[in-house]
């Protein structure tokens, strides 16, 4: 058996660090995303916190180690730009940006409890609502016709 050495300057390292490290700050990966034709794999990241002024940004982390979005990486330092663009140290952290990287993480907040359990329940809640409430209309819907139907032929 050929034994290799693995090193952290690898892409793939990089990236599973990156990964490991927005996970760690409550990033999760949507996963079963398609994918497209550029050559690289991609893992598309959320977070649950999606409200409020500091709500981190859907991010992009590429096979290559880049995070990208199409979002502000951090809002607090947005500046506008003359012509209405997003700055490019605002959409991406290339895999040599290490340090902007961890800075980026440490400003990433926390999830809540508010933010991973009581939204999503208030959400489901909605979800199960609106189903019961279109399942009784249909089921009272069809006891009206068999009703109509009864009469009209008795």
């Amino acid at each position: 058996m050929t034994d290799y050495a693995v090193t952290k300057d690898w892409p793939d390292t990089i990236t599973f660090d990156r990964i490991h490290a927005l996970a760690r700050r409550g990033y999760r990966a949507c996963l079963g995303v398609k994918g497209d034709d550029s050559g690289f794999a991609r893992i598309d990241l959320w977070h649950p916190r999606t409200t409020g002024p500091n709500a981190p940004p859907k991010l992009t982390i590429w096979s290559n180690g880049i995070v990208a979005t199409s979002q502000l990486l951090w809002p607090a330092k947005h500046v506008p730009q003359e012509d209405g663009s997003i700055p490019d140290w605002q959409k991406f952290i290339d895999v040599a940006d290490g340090d902007i990287f961890r800075n980026f993480v440490d400003t990433v907040p926390m999830p809540t409890l508010m933010d991973l359990y009581v939204r999503p329940g208030i959400q489901h809640a909605r979800v199960f609502s609106a189903r019961f409430v279109f399942g009784f209309s249909l089921c009272g819907i069809i006891a009206a016709a068999f009703l109509l139907i009864g009469k009209l032929a008795g």
